[in-house]
């Protein structure tokens, strides 16, 4: 298992770039009509979401306002 440590402010950054990826990559996926790779990307948006969940669990004073 690997483990990264990030400072607030990169915590911070990380989350609101995985948001804004996760917006258009959500209509990607949406637009995807082959059945596999359309499978591959759900799993890496799920794989953004959880990190994302990851990050919304740790104290609340990194987040920006």
């Amino acid at each position: 298992m690997i483990q990264l440590e990030l400072t607030s402010e990169d915590a911070a950054l990380l989350h609101e770039l995985l948001t804004i990826y996760l917006a258009d990559f959500r209509r990607e996926v949406a637009g995807t009509e082959n059945p596999e790779f359309r499978h591959t990307l759900q799993r890496r948006q799920s794989f953004v979401e959880e990190v994302l969940r990851r990050l919304e669990r740790e104290p609340i004073s990194w987040r920006r306002s």
